[in-house]
């Protein structure tokens, strides 16, 4: 079974982020036939270049094609020397921006594309202050459209200007120019992946956190079944035995031998145990707490009645200060630094039901 990463990859709309992601699909053979011829008929009639239309093998939604911007997080797969990478494609435009933090939120690392030949644009600069506060350590950016600047000494400047929002983040980065269109460099780009994904199999080895947050209890034919939402970014093998700890009542879960063969998001106990939605079993200790340390950003002005979202629970938020939140019921939480996958939650207006914005959990207060 090969490894599964997973890289958000993200930058200002119209900086060359889907004909790098087409390119990279190109490279790796993952483009079926039919789209390739289409893409180049579509080169010829416009008489762009020999080579096919990069892009045109992601934007499959009409509204996008006619747009010609990404209005949603896509889905992207490729295979490079053995390694599954998933592409979270996020949108560029700053309306869309929550569709990018909520990808940031599942990524194991970026990939963030800059024109070389514009001056930097707010929306990435946002991008990169978002990916730092999901934090990601591994991060890769792409200075693009290297076959249009004519002037190349521009790139030193433009690799200082990065450098300089980068030098309080907590980043492992590598940044150099690439041409989509001709194929510059592209083959670095696929080995700094690489090598991002060697580092997190052996991070993720570390860590076998599981925190599995419930969504509904059922009994059927005198088993119990507990169903619910796998936080970690990998598949959760229940083995027979294990035993887990349910958040907030610190009953104790065995699991059963049936549990290896049901669907994912499903356990089976050996006995039946009283749970609760938005309940936790988890393997590892949990912050139980209506009050904590937070980085928030939000996509639009918030109201005075909002709701945090964290796994499967919400709840209503009733103060919230620069650095502090507090809930009406308490959250069974990790510090971002610990356990990334438990230590953010979505903030929706409670009377929209949109949602506004999302925060990391810094620490206990």
């Amino acid at each position: 079974m090969k490894r599964i990463f997973k890289v958000i990859c993200c930058g200002n709309v119209d900086d060359g982020k889907s004909t790098l992601l087409g390119r990279l699909l190109f490279e790796t053979g993952s483009i079926k036939q039919d789209q390739l011829e289409e893409a180049l008929a579509s080169s010829i009639k416009t008489e762009e270049t020999a080579q096919p239309d990069f892009a045109m093998f992601l934007d499959g939604l009409a509204m996008e094609r006619t747009k010609k911007i990404t209005v949603d997080v896509a889905h992207r797969y490729f295979t490079y020397n053995q390694i599954r990478f998933h592409v979270l494609d996020c949108p560029g435009h700053e309306e869309y921006t929550k569709n990018m933090a909520t990808a940031a939120a599942c990524a194991d690392s970026a990939l963030i594309v800059v024109d070389a030949t514009r001056p930097i644009r707010a929306q990435t600069i946002r991008h990169i202050e978002i990916c730092a506060m999901f934090r990601l350590k591994q991060v890769c950016i792409c200075l693009t459209k290297y076959d249009l600047l004519a002037d190349k000494s521009i790139l030193k400047q433009k690799e200082e200007e990065i450098r300089n929002l980068l030098k309080d983040k907590d980043f492992s980065y590598t940044i150099f120019p690439i041409s989509a269109v001709t194929g510059y460099n592209i083959p670095k780009v696929l080995s700094v992946l690489e090598n991002f994904a060697e580092q997190s199999a052996d991070t993720a080895e570390k860590n076998q956190a599981i925190i599995f947050h419930i969504q509904a209890m059922k009994q059927l034919d005198g088993k119990c079944y507990i169903y619910g939402k796998n936080l970690m970014n990998r598949p959760i093998d229940f083995a027979e035995g294990e035993t887990f700890t349910i958040y907030p009542t610190h009953q104790e879960l065995t699991v059963s031998a049936e549990s290896a063969s049901l669907p994912l998001g499903c356990i089976q106990p050996t006995e039946s145990i009283d749970v609760n939605t938005g309940d936790c079993v988890a393997n590892c200790p949990l912050l139980i707490t209506n009050k904590f340390s937070h980085q928030t950003i939000f996509f639009e002005e918030p109201g005075n009645h909002l709701l945090l979202k964290h796994g499967t629970k919400v709840v209503r938020v009733v103060q919230l200060t620069d650095t502090q939140i507090q809930t009406d019921a308490p959250l069974f939480i990790n510090n971002i630094e610990d356990i990334k996958e438990n230590g953010f939650g979505i903030l929706i207006d409670e009377i929209t039901k949109k949602t506004i914005g999302c925060c990391v959990f810094t620490r206990n207060s």
